[in-house]
């Protein structure tokens, strides 16, 4: 991917272009196991595996003359990979016609650098079943 960006300056200025462009080839493999324990009750875990190693990025200014073309200075390499896992609860229930549905989410993963990324991610969703019918507002 190349992206160019023309700086205008003041009238009677020339443009000048700045061109960034990056190359990269990811690998990734996962492998996620769920299973529904109760109608109601949803548990899963997922353990993941990436290597993204082959990241080639550059950077350079171009004055004047028209758009670049061509390779860019400086340019750098990087390498990013490891393991990703997950382990989730999903907990769905309600009274007609209302219902819930909560997810929550533990995460860890370890992609290179010097410190384990670790989280949890929890969302609710509340929703009602039935016939849905329209709904009008008039402005104030």
């Amino acid at each position: 991917m190349n992206v160019a960006i023309a700086l205008l300056l003041a009238a009677g200025q020339r443009a000048r272009w700045r061109k960034f462009s990056s190359r990269s080839r990811v690998d990734n493999l996962n492998l996620r196991v769920d299973a529904w324990l109760f109608p109601f009750l949803n548990v899963h875990g997922l353990v993941g595996w990436f290597n993204n190693g082959s990241t080639d990025a550059g950077a350079g200014r171009h004055s004047p003359g028209p758009a670049p073309t061509g390779s860019s200075q400086p340019r750098g390499r990087d390498h990013a990979g490891g393991i990703g896992r997950r382990v989730g609860t999903t907990l769905a229930g309600g009274l007609p016609p209302f219902f819930l549905v909560v997810d929550v989410n533990l995460f860890s993963s370890d992609v290179g650098f010097s410190e384990k990324l670790r989280g949890s991610i929890a969302s609710a969703a509340p929703a009602m079943s039935g016939r849905s019918r329209a709904c009008r507002s008039t402005p104030g």
